[in-house]
């Protein structure tokens, strides 16, 4: 029996719509079971103290008349996951403000900010109000557009284009509301230079051209972080408990201690990340770079993790700048008379960052000096402490071995060719988006197995077979009842084999394409075997 000349082309359409079809509602299983682990995750996972916070002298923070040390607060939140699937988080990342957005800012109608790809320019537009002789206000829109040139109240050439940008977000803390944009500090890919926008000066200075591989090229600048709702990362210094008398009108009962800030536009220098991971101080008016400030923390997984602690494969990482000021005398604190932080000196003490696993199962937090060296790891942050965590958000607790069970045997119902390609892609695409995989699954447990670093790497590629192993034993067991279906019916030879290694490579829709698009026969029992026949 030959097959008609569009059977190839029926096949491969039926095939691709089975295997669409068939991964939707896997993908939501998948999903229900991972929400699941972490909506049952202990908390002692998914926080992390660390008391006292290291910046302070032991002699301060052993002071008897304290009623609090310094603290270093940190949670993370995965099960916030299944709220910023699909639409919901595409419309967050286009909305003002989110990295798809060229506005990375817009308070009203009359205040924004946003890099126009068309002109090359930034355009900043604000209400001004000036205060008239007769004491009455008037108000005024200004406009600025800025180029690597310049800048200026109207469209210039002149002013030259920017190409690629990444701009400062550290003014999202409070500078809007302290008088507007006055100044804006970015990096242009393209151009590989820092630049400083003065606003009230209506100047652009360039930093010099830096000499950046790919591995060390800026990716954020000023406020580091990458899904701020799965991560609450907080220092606080230590306090004194101040007397009822003294808290009238104040509602406060603790005072800190030392005048502090977790920005501060007095600080000369200004956070840059780059691809690999690693953060910088960067001077704000030399726009050189002053020294290391730190890396982000590594976050394992069930299987280990992948060496390279960077951006792409963080599912979500916070950096906070720790500034620190005057220390307040007993008298300060009982009359409340201290400066407020925004007014006084503060020096850059050191950093803190926090990291979470790209399964959202494991959170690691690291703190630094102010030269860069490393202060004080988490007891997350050592591998024999993140095995235990890891473990026991998938085995240790109520329903989580079903849950684990269950997310493993679902994975194992997709096309093994796919999970192989997915361990050899692992660490290739970005963390978040493995949540909203179809084909492609780089959360999966073989994936996780490819983005193990230890190891000898055969032992680790066939470790990875034995992960799929129902997958495999699923795939040859449907390909032997193609076989046979296919002898029976009288299928070529060549369409057989051709069978044979498409239900192998992608099991069940395979064998469910197979099934919807082989010819229709009549069969009749042979009166001489009995055998059914053509």
């Amino acid at each position: 029996m030959k097959s008609s000349d569009n059977y190839p082309i029926r096949a491969l359409a039926t095939g691709f719509i089975v295997l669409t079809s068939l991964s939707i509602p896997l993908f939501w299983f998948r999903s229900l079971c991972r929400i699941n682990l972490y909506v049952r995750m202990p908390g002692n996972i998914k926080n992390v103290v660390i008391e006292p916070s290291g910046f302070l002298a032991e002699k301060i923070e052993d002071d008897p008349n304290l009623a609090r040390k310094s603290r270093i607060t940190t949670v993370m939140y995965p099960e916030r996951l299944l709220g910023r699937l699909g639409m919901a988080d595409y419309v967050t990342t286009v909305s003002p403000g989110g990295c798809r957005s060229n506005v990375f800012f817009a308070q009203s109608d009359e205040n924004w900010a946003y890099f126009d790809k068309v002109t090359g320019q930034i355009i900043y537009r604000y209400d001004e109000a000036e205060v008239m002789p007769d004491k009455n206000r008037l108000h005024r829109e200004v406009q600025y557009y800025a180029g690597p040139e310049g800048i200026s109240e109207i469209p210039d050439e002149n002013l030259g284009r920017f190409i690629d940008p990444v701009i400062d977000r550290s003014w999202l803390s409070d500078r809007w509301d302290q008088g507007g944009l006055r100044d804006l500090i970015l990096y242009d890919i393209k151009l590989k230079r820092f630049f400083r926008i003065d606003f009230n000066k209506t100047t652009v200075v360039k930093g010099p051209e830096l000499n950046n591989t790919e591995e060390n090229e800026p990716v954020q600048i000023g406020l580091l972080d990458k899904n701020p709702f799965l991560l609450d990362l907080s220092w606080l210094p230590p306090a004194m408990k101040i007397s009822t008398g003294y808290r009238i009108g104040h509602g406060r009962e603790y005072e800190p201690i030392i005048q502090t800030a977790s920005y501060s536009d007095n600080c000369p220098y200004l956070f840059v990340l780059d691809k690999g991971g690693a953060i910088t101080l960067l001077d704000k008016e030399t726009l050189e770079f002053a020294g290391p400030a730190g890396h982000l923390p590594q976050a394992q997984t069930l299987f280990g993790s992948d060496p390279r602690t960077t951006p792409l494969n963080i599912l979500s990482y916070n950096a906070q700048p720790v500034f620190l000021g005057a220390f307040r005398s007993p008298e300060e604190m009982q009359s409340l008379a201290a400066q407020e932080p925004d007014n006084v000196s503060l020096r850059y003490a050191g950093m803190i960052v926090a990291s979470v696993s790209r399964d959202g199962t494991n959170l690691a937090v690291s703190t630094y000096d102010e030269k860069g060296q490393e202060k004080i790891q988490s007891y997350r942050g050592y591998r024999r402490q993140q095995d235990e965590d890891v473990e026991m958000a998938y085995f240790g607790n109520p329903w989580a071995p079903a849950s684990t069970i269950g997310k493993f045997l679902v994975e194992n119902l997709h096309p093994p060719i796919l999970s192989l390609a997915s361990y050899f892609t692992a660490s290739t695409f970005e963390a978040g988006s493995g949540y909203k995989a179809l084909f492609l699954l780089p959360n999966s447990f073989i994936a996780m197995k490819g983005r193990d670093s230890e190891g000898n790497k055969v032992v680790r590629f066939l470790t990875s077979l034995i992960i799929i192993t129902p997958s495999i034993l699923l795939a040859f067991w449907l390909a032997c009842q193609v076989v046979k279906d296919a002898a029976v019916i009288g299928l070529s030879r060549k369409t057989r084999r051709w069978w044979i290694l498409g239900t192998i490579a992608f099991g069940l829709p395979a064998y469910i394409t197979y099934k919807l698009t082989k010819p229709k026969i009549t069969l009749v029992t042979c009166p001489n075997c009995g055998e059914p026949r053509r």
